[in-house]
Parts: structure tokens; C-alpha cells; sequence
């Protein structure tokens, strides 16, 4: 009973064509480590996982490397995966490419006996067949880092271009938009970093004709950096989303049309070979852990989810090309 229920919810909200939550299927974040420190990063030294959080973290990274993650939630229901590459360009510039893609499978389609009558005991509906939901991104981010810019730390700023295609039964989607991001390194250990997803809004053409406007979210953040004991270091994070989509209770905090949620962690990484990671995620608590063995790294991250009673593990690993 609960699975039907929450692949009715799942289709019902996968049709709307409302701007409203158009671009949900974006929101699941990559990489474990940014998301067992609570689903946030937009000012972390980030690698591949910077075409989501950040594409202005790709001009600060040094070593090129390959990222690959996979999610699953809701008991299975949905899952999520991502490969990505990303590496120093010249010596001021960094490049990334990658592509995710949300399953749903088993959505049940239901139909009336009779259509021009409405449910009834003598017209109930029934189940005519099982979809399944994909939804595709492509990123491709740019960034370049400019020293002596505001300040003598510099300034480093990133461009991420989103093509999206979405799958749901007969009917099919395309989009695409940008998500421009800034770092701005103020001391040696604490940066400030600011993001603009679908900056200049992100268009969703259906099939059928019917069109979804993915409206822009600004971030803003910071990372501070600090030694600790045992040989290790200790990372601060906190970053603030906003949205104007009215989306009232649906986000952690509300005035208006405008809402907005928190995501702040710790990560505390032991002679750079061991880490233990938590936050909270819009209030929900996360935790993770990581292990780095020259040119691989293994992340782990865990979500509760009250919603569902429930919770979601994510596991992504990297190989660096040192």
C-alpha cells in the first residue's frame, strides 16, 4: 500500500506542468561527500562534484579526475546515478563534464472503465500499465580563476550549462539553462561562494506541447578551513537557498512568495586519509564518511528522511589521475 501510494504521488507530480517544482528532478545533489555534510558545498574545493554545487570550484582544483555516483530512495524506488570528468585546464581554468539520470520505474497508469462518467462503485478505476520515469542532465561547466581580482586572493568564477531530457510514458521533454557561480577566496582558510541556478530561468518544451519554466535560485555560503588535532583538519560549512515559487511550508522557512532553507556540516578529515562527515540537510540530519588511497576515494553519505519514515544512502567514489 505504501509503494502505490508513493508512486501515485511520485507520476501525479512528474506530470504537472506547473513552473511550480519544475526543476525537482535537478535537486538531488552529487558527490557523498557535500552530501553527508548536509546537501550543501557552493564554497568547498570541490572536484567533479563542482558542475552541481559550483561550477567556480572547477578553477581551483588540481588534479583531474573521474566521479561516479549511485543513489537509491524510497526503499528503491527511485535511483540515481552519475559519472563525471573533470580537469585543470591551462593554468588558470578548469573544465567538467558529466551526466546523471533519475529512474522511476513502475508507475502505475490507471483508466476508467468509462471515461464520461466519473469513479464510482460501478466505475472504478483500474490499472492499464506500468511507466517508467527518466530524467536526463548533461553538464558541461567552465571556470577561471583571476588573481588579483577585488583582493590579493583572487577571485574564481564558473559557468555550468544544463541540456535536460525527460521521459515519462508516451510523452518526452527537452531543455537546457545555465547555473553561473563565483568563489571568492578571502582568507587562506575561509572562502565565500555564491551560485545561481537556471540563471536566466530553464525552459521544459513537452511533447505534447505544454511548457515548464525552471525559475532561478540564488545560494550563497562560505567553507572555513581550519587544523585540528591528531594530524588533521577541519572544514566548516554553511549555505543558504533561496526560492520564489511560493512554496510556502514545502521549505524549511517562508515570507511571501520568497523561502528559503539551510544546509550547514563539519568534516573532519584525519592526515588526509580518513573522513568523518555530518550536517543537516534543510533540518534533516546527514552523516558520512570517506577514505582516500592515493588515486582512489570512497565516500559514503546517509540522509533520514521524516517524511517517509525512511532514509537514503548515497555512495560515490573518485579516481585521480596523478
Amino acid at each position: 500500500m505504501k509503494k502505490s501510494i508513493i508512486l501515485i504521488i511520485m507520476s501525479f507530480l512528474s506530470t504537472l506542468y506547473a513552473t511550480k517544482y519544475a526543476g525537482e528532478f535537478l535537486s538531488y545533489g552529487i558527490g557523498a561527500r557535500t552530501l553527508g555534510m548536509g546537501g550543501g558545498g557552493i564554497a568547498l574545493n570541490l572536484g567533479t562534484e563542482a558542475l552541481y554545487w559550483n561550477p567556480a570550484s572547477l578553477g581551483r582544483m588540481q588534479t583531474p579526475e573521474i566521479l561516479a555516483m549511485h543513489c537509491e530512495q524510497f526503499g528503491g524506488l527511485s535511483q540515481f546515478d552519475f559519472i563525471g570528468f573533470s580537469k585543470r585546464y591551462k593554468t588558470d581554468e578548469g573544465i567538467g563534464i558529466g551526466l546523471s539520470m533519475l529512474s522511476v520505474p513502475d508507475i502505475p497508469y490507471t483508466e476508467l472503465p468509462d471515461p464520461s462518467k466519473p469513479p464510482s462503485a460501478d466505475n472504478r478505476p483500474y490499472i492499464s500499465k506500468y511507466v517508467t520515469s527518466r530524467d536526463f542532465a548533461l553538464n558541461l561547466g567552465y571556470s577561471r580563476y583571476f588573481k588579483n581580482v577585488v583582493s590579493s586572493k583572487g577571485l574564481v568564477l564558473g559557468a555550468t550549462f544544463k541540456g535536460i531530457y525527460r521521459h515519462l510514458g508516451d510523452d518526452s521533454a527537452y531543455g537546457g539553462g545555465f547555473d553561473l557561480g563565483m568563489q571568492f577566496p578571502v582568507h587562506p582558510r575561509l572562502v565565500i561562494g555564491t551560485i545561481v541556478k537556471d540563471c536566466f530561468t530553464t525552459p521544459l518544451i513537452w511533447s505534447t506541447g505544454k511548457k515548464e519554466i525552471i525559475v532561478p535560485s540564488p545560494w550563497l555560503g562560505f567553507a572555513y578551513r581550519m587544523p585540528f588535532i591528531f594530524g588533521g583538519e577541519l572544514t566548516l560549512m554553511s549555505d543558504t537557498e533561496w526560492h520564489f515559487e511560493n512554496r510556502q511550508t514545502a521549505d524549511q522557512f517562508s515570507l511571501g512568495k520568497t523561502t528559503m532553507n539551510l544546509h550547514y556540516g563539519i568534516e573532519y578529515l584525519i592526515k588526509k586519509r580518513v573522513a568523518l562527515r555530518a550536517g543537516s540537510d534543510e533540518g534533516v540530519f546527514t552523516a558520512g564518511s570517506g577514505i582516500y588511497l592515493n588515486k582512489i576515494a570512497l565516500n559514503y553519505a546517509f540522509l533520514s528522511d521524516d517524511d517517509f519514515n525512511g532514509s537514503s544512502h548515497r555512495i560515490s567514489g573518485n579516481y585521480f589521475f596523478k
